[in-house]
């Protein structure tokens, strides 16, 4: 058998989800400590290590509280694919939340961690797959140039995922309703 004849639709669509899924969610996780980390003057929330380890515990304890005990129940709920198509589509709006977080800092020239907890909540609802290979080298980096250059007012990596994340959210819908037992 050809690897060629292996790359149907049906072969194809769900692979290119998983690593759509995979790079958005390992860029996801490895912008999130580093925003948290870089200075405010550079469109961060300058967080000192102490309070980004707070941040990231809590963020990993609600993650795994969620899915231990509503996650199969969601998915007994809505199903698989509409779980799924629900998920990619929030994001956007979790990649949109960062550069939200730094404009609301620069305006009101303090971290209000009131507003970044209430902002932070909705990122534990999606996050709950595991990471990728490449993601995080090209997502700091690009983070990084965005940065140096000021690329879009240095918001250009969250432009990007932004994409992305419409990908994946396409790529999604495109996956069947259904999983069909192979000896059917």
């Amino acid at each position: 058998m050809s690897l060629r004849s292996l790359l149907t639709r049906s072969v194809v669509i769900p692979i290119a989800n998983y690593a759509m899924l995979s790079f958005l969610d390992v860029s996801f996780r490895v912008l999130l400590p580093l925003f948290f980390s870089t200075p405010t003057y550079l469109g961060g929330l300058g967080f000192d290590p102490a309070t980004i380890g707070k941040w990231m515990a809590l963020y990993g304890i609600t993650d795994g509280i969620f899915q231990a005990f509503f996650f199969a129940r969601i998915v007994d709920w809505i199903g698989p694919k509409r779980l799924f198509c629900i998920s990619v589509s929030c994001y956007a709006p979790l990649i949109v939340i960062f550069p939200i977080m730094s404009w609301i800092l620069r305006a009101r020239g303090e971290t209000d961690h009131a507003i970044t907890f209430a902002l932070l909540c909705h990122l534990v609802i999606v996050v709950t797959w595991h990471m990728a290979y490449v993601g995080p080298a090209l997502t700091t980096s690009l983070f990084a140039v965005s940065k140096e250059h000021n690329l879009l007012g240095g918001n250009a990596v969250f432009v990007i995922l932004i994409a992305l994340a419409g990908g994946l959210r396409w790529l999604a819908s495109q996956l069947p309703d259904e999983v069909q037992d192979r000896d059917e």
